[in-house]
């Protein structure tokens, strides 16, 4: 009896629970704390130390060379547009044996820098991802990518999951984007 009285009374918490969540249709919009852009502005790249200091780090994480330079940058999830440091790196599947280890690698890295995830802009496929991290006014784009080798002769009428390549035939390119406002 005692067993019973104790569920009932944790089922009637639940439902309290979930009745106050969910008592309105209007969504509430997410709280904006000061460091997190609001679209409005021009993006710059990140000054040219902090660049060189990202590349540094990134080329230690991935263990090959990176290039440096400028591009082009979209705030694709906030909004805003300008130009931003550009990281970029190449290799194969020998090289990153695993995509989910490349990027908790990349992740980390960037958290020990103190930034911090910004999960409106994760995106996930069978060949790469891309996912955002913020530090006060800036914002880190990553992308990792691969495409499979000319040589690996992937049918068209089958997922690329089906295609059984080797590590040498995975193409990947991993991109960096900073900026800030």
């Amino acid at each position: 009896m005692r067993n019973r009285t104790i569920t009932q009374g944790v089922l009637c918490c639940i439902v309290l629970l979930l009745a106050a969540c969910g008592g309105t249709t209007t969504p509430t919009p997410a709280p904006s704390p000061d460091n997190q852009p609001t679209g409005t502005g021009e993006y710059v790249p990140i000054a040219e130390a902090e660049c060189t200091a990202l590349r540094q780090s990134l080329a230690v994480v991935l263990g090959v060379e990176v290039d440096q330079g400028t591009s082009p940058f979209e705030d694709y999830a906030v909004g805003g547009r300008g130009t931003g440091c550009l990281l970029k790196a190449t290799g194969t599947g020998v090289n990153f044996p695993s995509i989910i280890g490349l990027v908790s690698d990349i992740q980390f890295m960037l958290e020990d820098m103190g930034y911090v995830l910004d999960i409106r802009y994760a995106a996930d496929g069978p060949t790469g991802t891309a996912f955002a991290l913020r530090q006060d006014i800036r914002l880190v784009l990553v992308g990792v990518m691969w495409t499979p080798s000319a040589d690996a002769n992937c049918p068209q009428d089958k997922p690329i999951t089906e295609c059984g390549l080797k590590p040498e035939q995975m193409l990947y390119t991993i991109t960096v984007r900073a900026a800030q406002k």
